[in-house]
């Protein structure tokens, strides 16, 4: 019963240590470009609907989540923007207000696209006819099946990528209009383009120049091609026809991470997932990058996807404000000091995705702690 209290004490009715109030900053000269990723599933799609069930969002998961372990911060409850709903152009123009209050320079939207079908693309739909709304962004093709995994339960296939280069050369013509839009973010006068699964394109090489002719043919500039670092995938992306690799975290630091997981106090006794040490893998995670490669660094600001995976989730704990923070330092002054790479970009995992447990956003424990060390972290004070 005791460890029990505890863990109850532990949920975020009650403030952190690390709780910081909302602060308008001036503006001030950036040390990087932070782009982070950006999740759209936070409104109620006919698919999810039949799928998952009426009116089913990100927040389904979110909000019935439970703690696996004795201290362990669960459930996760946004602060400000409450339990927003993306057909609601008030709450991205309230995002973008404080992503660049506090130094978030572009969003990276997930995009879905499943051989010709768009999934979630209400919102980013919106983003491009409210040109007021003033951010940079670019998109990154989740390049994967959509399955059930989702949820957690299983591998069957709601909606598949296509396999054939076919459909991998089609999908460029659905982007190409994205980057007619003047928010469009670029590197050298060339369109930021992300890829999820490199590994998954056919005939990768073959695929791209496809791609490269495409883009030139219609908007006379080229693509700035982004390999997302995959797991356990080892390849030279930029011999294949990309431009530039990005980690992608936790699946480029988890291999190194200190596992803590017989060090905590189960509750759940079904729970099998696997829980890291945040302040292990925050300190060192940078001492990994070779500057000879062109990797851009990624940082997550915590990870906990027991909303979505429950029994099974991963967990980064013991994040803290600060210990981001260091991180986010750390991967600022690689890619400043990197004259291997064409651009100052960290990229952030993530800006919303809060069935991780990986968000900049305020919550109720936190309030704007993680966005005001973002701004420390990134900005020149005046």
């Amino acid at each position: 019963m005791e460890e029990y209290c505890k863990t109850i004490l532990s949920i975020p009715n009650n403030r952190s240590k690390f709780y910081r109030d909302y602060k308008k900053n001036e503006y001030s000269q950036r040390k990087a470009l932070i782009c982070a990723y950006y999740l759209t599933q936070y409104y109620p799609t006919e698919k999810n609907n039949l799928w998952w069930g009426k009116g089913t969002t990100e927040w389904t998961n979110v909000s019935k989540s439970v703690p696996q372990y004795a201290g362990h911060y669960q459930p996760k409850l946004p602060g400000e923007l409450g339990f927003y709903d993306l057909r609601l152009p008030e709450n991205m123009y309230r995002q973008i207000d404080l992503a660049t209050n506090y130094g978030v320079d572009a969003f990276a939207f997930y995009y879905y696209w499943f051989n010709g079908e768009r999934a979630l693309e209400h919102p980013l739909d919106m983003f491009l006819e409210h040109q007021d709304m003033d951010i940079q962004f670019c998109v990154c093709w989740c390049n994967e099946d959509w399955t059930k995994r989702y949820s957690g339960t299983n591998n069957e296939v709601l909606l598949s990528i296509g396999k054939t280069q076919e459909s991998y050369i089609r999908f460029i013509d659905d982007v190409i209009p994205l980057f007619k839009d003047k928010r469009y973010l670029k590197i050298d006068n060339k369109f930021v383009l992300i890829i999820y699964r490199p590994s998954e394109i056919p005939k990768c090489q073959e695929t791209i120049i496809r791609w490269r002719e495409k883009v030139k043919q219609e908007t006379g500039a080229d693509l700035y091609l982004i390999a997302s670092q995959e797991r356990r995938i080892i390849s030279n992306w930029v011999k294949r026809g990309f431009n530039a690799v990005s980690q992608f975290q936790p699946a480029s630091c988890i291999d190194f991470s200190n596992e803590i997981t017989k060090n905590m106090h189960i509750i759940r006794e079904k729970y099998y997932g696997h829980v890291y040490d945040y302040e292990h893998t925050a300190k060192d995670a940078i001492s990994y990058l070779n500057k000879g490669d062109k990797i851009y660094p990624a940082v997550m600001p915590m990870w906990d996807n027991t909303s979505r995976r429950d029994d099974s989730g991963v967990i980064f704990e013991n994040s803290s404000p600060e210990l981001y923070r260091k991180w986010l330092d750390d991967a600022i002054k690689y890619v400043s000091d990197n004259a291997n790479l064409e651009a100052n970009i960290v990229f952030i995992n993530a800006w919303n995705e809060w069935g991780e447990g990986a968000y900049l956003e305020p919550d109720r424990a936190y309030g704007y702690a993680y966005l005001e060390e973002t701004y420390k972290a990134n900005c020149h004070y005046r």
